[in-house]
C-alpha cells in the first residue's frame, strides 16, 4: 500500500441548472458538477491508469465540503502541483468553495460523486482573466474541465473493469481541492 497525491479531469456538468446564492456577503456562481465517478482513470501524474470504486467515493463524500475550488491545479514555483491548502496557494488559485456534496447513499446508488461548486463572483476578478472567464462558460453552460487534486492510498493490484487496464486502485481518497481548467486545456 502507498500513499500518493492524485488529480484528475472530468468534462463538467454541461446544461446543469446553475443559480447565483450568497455566501460571506458575497456573490457566488453555484455550478454543479461531477467530481469523480467509479472506473477506470488515468490522473495526470500516475505511471498508469487506476480503479476507483464507488465504495471508496462513498467513504465520507461530504469531506469534499470546504474544499477550495482553484483556477486549475495550485503549482509551486518550479511548475510541480502540490496541494491547494497554503496561505500563498490560496490567495493565488483560489476562488470558491465546494458544498453540497452527495450522500453516501447516492455515491453507491449512482457511482458518482456529484457536488456543488459556489464560485465566488469577485474573488474570481482578483485570481485573474482565466477565473472570470470560467464564470463566463459555466453562465453560458458551456463544458468546463474539472479536475480534483486527492491524496490517495493505493493498491499496486492490477485488474480490469469494464473491459480497461488498470495498474492499480484507490483503496481511500481524502480531498484537496476541486479545479476549473482554462478554456482550451483538457484532462487525463
Amino acid at each position: 500500500m502507498i500513499k500518493v497525491y492524485r488529480h484528475f479531469h472530468l468534462s463538467g456538468a454541461v446544461g446543469a441548472d446553475i443559480r447565483t446564492a450568497q455566501f460571506e456577503e458575497r456573490e457566488h456562481l453555484v455550478v454543479p458538477v461531477v467530481g469523480l465517478v467509479e472506473g477506470v482513470i488515468w490522473p495526470v501524474n500516475a505511471p498508469s491508469p487506476e480503479f476507483v470504486s464507488a465504495e471508496v467515493l462513498a467513504v465520507a463524500p461530504q469531506s469534499w465540503n470546504g474544499v477550495p475550488v482553484m483556477m486549475d491545479h495550485p503549482t509551486d514555483a518550479s511548475g510541480s502541483q502540490v496541494s491547494a491548502n497554503s496561505p500563498r496557494v490560496l490567495e493565488s488559485f483560489s476562488f470558491g468553495r465546494v458544498f453540497n456534496t452527495a450522500t453516501t447513499e447516492h455515491v453507491l446508488k449512482t457511482k458518482r460523486l456529484p457536488m456543488e461548486a459556489w464560485l465566488d463572483v469577485a474573488r474570481a476578478a482578483r485570481v485573474g482573466k482565466d477565473a472570470e472567464e470560467v464564470l463566463g462558460r459555466a453562465r453560458e453552460k458551456e463544458p468546463i474541465e474539472v479536475p480534483v487534486g486527492a491524496f490517495v492510498v493505493m493498491s499496486d493490484q492490477a485488474g480490469e473493469y469494464n473491459g480497461k487496464k488498470y495498474g492499480g486502485s484507490w483503496l481511500e481518497v481524502f480531498s484537496d481541492h476541486l479545479a476549473m481548467l482554462p478554456q482550451g486545456a483538457t484532462g487525463a
